[in-house]
């Protein structure tokens, strides 16, 4: 990675450096809920079974990024889509707390 130019101000960015990453693009998720269910009971679903998740209605989902949950919010419909309405962008300290296990996500 290039060396920062120094000024009184502090360090600049190698502004071609950050247009390259501006372009990268990242897996983007949203998780609603889980549910911990035997196997038992998997493997009795058919087409139109409904699975329950620990979480309610109104409560906020989490939005991920690479595997990193970096805000909350709710859902809403949009032309006919799903959406999610950030409603809280999660500070870094918290991010490495509530980061999801890397298998629940594969």
């Amino acid at each position: 990675m290039p060396e920062m130019n120094q000024t009184p101000e502090g360090p600049v960015r190698n502004l071609e450096t950050l247009d390259l990453l501006l372009d990268v693009e990242l897996p983007v998720s949203v998780l609603f809920g889980k549910a911990q269910i035997p196997l038992q009971q998997v493997l009795r679903w058919t087409t139109g079974s409904i699975v329950e998740l620990e979480c309610g209605v109104n409560e906020p989902v989490d939005v991920v990024v690479n595997n990193c949950v970096i805000a909350r919010g709710e859902v809403v419909v949009v032309d006919g889509n799903y959406g999610v309405r950030v409603q809280e962008i999660v500070s870094r300290a918290k991010r490495m707390e509530i980061a999801p296990p890397q298998e629940e996500l594969q």
